[in-house]
């Protein structure tokens, strides 16, 4: 009896130690080790202009790798490339097909030339343990050279820095790598940061992420943010108006962890946004006009 009775004691106590037990989330990729992430975002937004609503339907797709260069300590150096990269867009009767892999297109369009041109090209980034991108070196050069010739002007050229420069690898870089919390945490814990989004929105996201279990040398996060609007960017320039964006929503969903490394190996996550784009009172709209607007992001991640 009394065997029995300390046997169901060390039973009822091992589960609680498990629990107990404290996890140092941190980006520890092993050297000599590529590692690979596939992301698609599939968008759905709705505008509303003189009582008619347009839906786009937009779908894009990249694949990045990564591989440790140089260990530092706090802050490691890091090679990274585009695999293939993919955007389609539908909507107004209309679709377009952009691809970096050009050898499946009978004709290659502008726009698939510069993906193409962005891919397999190794550049650095400096990338703290906790998932910080410091700095990124040599990507910019070769966006602009990408970009050189491109039709569409400087405003072409900047929306492909926006979503493929430093800025928008740094923004889509971090939605799985600056999610890690400063000090150990078990399961159950929650930690917050404040983040810039990747969705090309003057958005910031207020997230907060649940370690949620812990089994087989991988950690469940659960992903919960608010959407706001970015004040500091939330002013911009439509065909040559003034526009004040504004967006407010949330986003859920989860996070797939390998504890030893840091790398996600596969998540899901929506934002639920709603906001308006008001364009200020011009010579073709002297009394401006406020366009309602309504968006879905559904986010994969998958090695």
């Amino acid at each position: 009896m009394k065997f029995s009775t300390a046997f169901i004691g060390v039973a009822l106590i091992a589960p609680s130690i498990v629990l107990a037990q404290k996890v140092d989330m941190k980006l520890n990729l092993e050297k000599g080790k590529e590692y690979t992430q596939k992301t698609e975002v599939a968008n759905i937004t709705k505008q509303t202009m003189m009582g008619q609503v347009m839906e786009i339907n937009t779908t894009a797709t990249s694949t990045t790798f990564m591989e440790l260069a140089e260990d530092n300590g706090k802050t490691d150096t890091y090679k990274i490339w585009y695999g293939d990269v993919g955007m389609s867009m539908t909507g107004m009767g209309q679709t377009q097909a952009f691809s970096s892999d050009t050898s499946s297109l009978e004709t290659v369009d502008p726009m698939s030339a510069v993906l193409a041109s962005l891919t397999n090209k190794k550049f650095d980034a400096k990338i703290t343990e906790k998932g910080m991108v410091e700095e990124v070196m040599g990507l910019e050069e070769m966006v602009k050279e990408a970009t050189a010739d491109m039709p569409g002007g400087p405003a072409m050229a900047a929306q492909i820095a926006g979503s493929f420069g430093d800025d928008g690898l740094a923004k889509n870089l971090e939605l799985t790598t600056d999610i890690f919390p400063e000090k150990g945490v078990k399961v159950g814990d929650s930690w917050t940061k404040n983040q810039f989004t990747s969705t090309g929105l003057p958005i910031i996201a207020i997230t907060t992420y649940t370690l949620k279990s812990v089994d087989g040398g991988m950690a469940v996060v659960d992903v919960q943010a608010n959407l706001e609007t970015d004040p500091n960017n939330a002013s911009t320039q439509m065909q040559g108006m003034e526009a004040t964006q504004y967006y407010e929503g949330e986003r859920n969903g989860t996070l797939n962890v390998d504890v030893a490394s840091g790398w996600v190996t596969s998540g899901m996550l929506q934002d639920d946004i709603v906001g308006s784009i008001t364009l200020a009172p011009n010579a073709q709209m002297p009394d401006g006009m406020t366009i309602p607007i309504e968006m879905i992001n559904n986010i994969t991640i998958s090695n």
